[in-house]
């Protein structure tokens, strides 16, 4: 198999893999959002918070130093290297994710009850630890298997992540501790999510272990000193530039509960308010973010290659096509969330109630849509860098207003954050992105239209199915979408 069919062949795999595994982890977190409720799922998303920074420590950068070391080694034919980096990249994994999972459990204590003022979340915690070094081996596995080409092994081991993670949390919370109360549910969770993680783990080894062995050639292998070094120069930078980002992205969610009973509300509705948003109105707007993902996956080698080769010429005709694609799609998911919003709610989660938070946080959808993109452009520029620090003064800059907005405002100080933190970023990324690669910002085709398309579409008929037919429809015949815009 060729070189451009085999991308294409893990591209569909990772594409159908990406909107499966979002239509699942949609659905199921409307299911525990109904089975807890609002205040416990504001619970559970502090909980995530500090593990996501646990996780990071855990992982310490290993996913792409596997990656890169794995594939380094098989261009040259050098099988026996290969395979003695993933050993390194395994040692690596345990030494830093076993001290995550002691450092975890030893201050969850300290978390629970003078950062998070929670002691709900203490157990929950000392849970999530335990499943660290699974999570990172899973990690390290999952680099082997992208270096590898080996896109049929990483997509079915995501899809195996969340199946299981399904049945054995709905399992839990349904059966086993139906009935028990708030904590003993969020237990449920955090327990079923912790066994999902080690039978990954243990599914993902499956398939190296038993998968078809490559052929070692006859050059010279590299020493395990010399790939040691190489190791660590991938992995550290990576992963301190992750610890701050991390760190600060932590601190910036469990400062919004804490900032809303400064404010003036119960410590249970900001827990609740705190709730809707993370773990409703967010993940329920994010879902289409599933296609954008496997699209922007696609992006990073396709433009390092085009970038290697100095193609500028060709990079400004990619890039203007990624930018107009993606502007008709966020519009196009924008308006179908603002103008559905209730039935959309009613349907999802049992709460028409949260339809007007959909309809505020939808307004951002074409931002937030577009800096991931640009995000993912930059990484295939080798501007991975300039994305990290793009984060971090995003983050500082977003304490700051968490710490000044929401105490005197409330929840509209919140969405105000929101709104501010995704623009600036997204203004500091595109900044970046035409200083790399001088692309003009081609307003009517990429904005004026597509507005225009999607308010026609609602004129025409308020029937979702009618309403995207309208929209594309319009697109066509204005020529604002042709076959070429699809073709990159």
């Amino acid at each position: 198999m060729t070189r451009s069919m085999l991308v294409l062949k893990n591209g569909i795999m990772l594409t159908i893999t990406s909107v499966l595994v979002g239509i699942i982890n949609m659905f199921f977190s409307a299911f525990i959002a109904r089975k807890i409720g609002s205040e416990a799922m504001g619970i559970f998303s502090l909980i995530m918070s500090v593990f996501t920074f646990a996780m990071t420590l855990a992982i310490s950068g290993v996913n792409l130093a596997t990656t890169r070391l794995v594939a380094e080694e098989m261009a040259f034919g050098r099988t026996k290297s290969a395979h003695k980096a993933l050993g390194l990249c395994i040692a690596y994994s345990l030494f830093f994710s076993i001290l995550a999972c002691i450092l975890l459990i030893l201050s969850a204590g300290l978390i629970g009850n003078n950062f998070l003022h929670q002691q709900l979340v203490i157990i929950p915690l000392k849970i999530l630890a335990i499943s660290l070094p699974f999570a990172s081996l899973s990690s390290v596995f999952s680099g082997y298997f992208a270096a590898m080409q080996k896109g049929g092994r990483a997509s079915t081991s995501v899809l195996f992540d969340s199946l299981a993670r399904v049945f054995i949390v709905t399992h839990l919370v349904s059966v086993v501790f139906a009935g028990q109360g708030v904590e003993k549910m969020i237990i449920a969770i955090i327990l079923g999510s912790t066994i999902a993680e080690m039978l990954g783990c243990l599914y993902r080894f499956a398939c190296y272990k038993f998968g078809k062995k490559e052929k070692n050639n006859s050059v010279k292998n590299r020493e395990d000193n010399s790939l040691f070094k190489r190791l660590l120069h991938i992995a550290i930078p990576v992963a301190l530039a992750s610890y701050l980002k991390s760190a600060l992205s932590t601190t910036k969610q469990t400062l919004v509960p804490i900032n809303l009973v400064r404010f003036g509300m119960v410590t249970s509705v900001a827990l609740s308010q705190y709730g809707i948003i993370q773990g409703m109105v967010l993940p329920l707007l994010f879902f289409p973010m599933c296609f954008l993902f496997a699209f922007s996956q696609l992006l990073v080698p396709e433009v390092s290659a085009l970038a290697a080769r100095e193609y500028s010429k060709r990079i400004k005709q990619v890039i203007s096509k990624i930018f107009k694609t993606t502007m008709i799609f966020s519009i196009f998911c924008s308006v179908i969330f603002i103008a559905y919003a209730q039935p959309l709610s009613e349907w999802i989660f049992k709460r028409p109630d949260i339809a007007p938070m959909v309809r505020i946080f939808a307004l951002c959808m074409p931002i937030t849509y577009f800096d991931v993109i640009v995000d993912s452009l930059l990484k295939g520029l080798d501007k991975q860098v300039a994305v990290v620090n793009i984060n971090i003064i995003d983050s500082v800059v977003t304490i700051g207003m968490i710490l000044t907005l929401i105490p005197n405002f409330g929840i509209a100080g919140y969405i105000a954050v929101f709104f501010i933190s995704e623009t600036f970023n997204a203004i500091l990324s595109i900044g970046k992105l035409l200083k790399t690669i001088a692309c003009p910002f081609d307003f009517l085709n990429w904005l004026v239209k597509p507005l225009a398309a999607a308010i026609i579409a609602l004129l025409v008929s308020h029937n979702l199915v009618l309403f995207i037919i309208a929209y594309f429809a319009t697109l066509i015949l204005t020529k604002s979408l042709t076959k070429e815009d699809l073709k990159i």
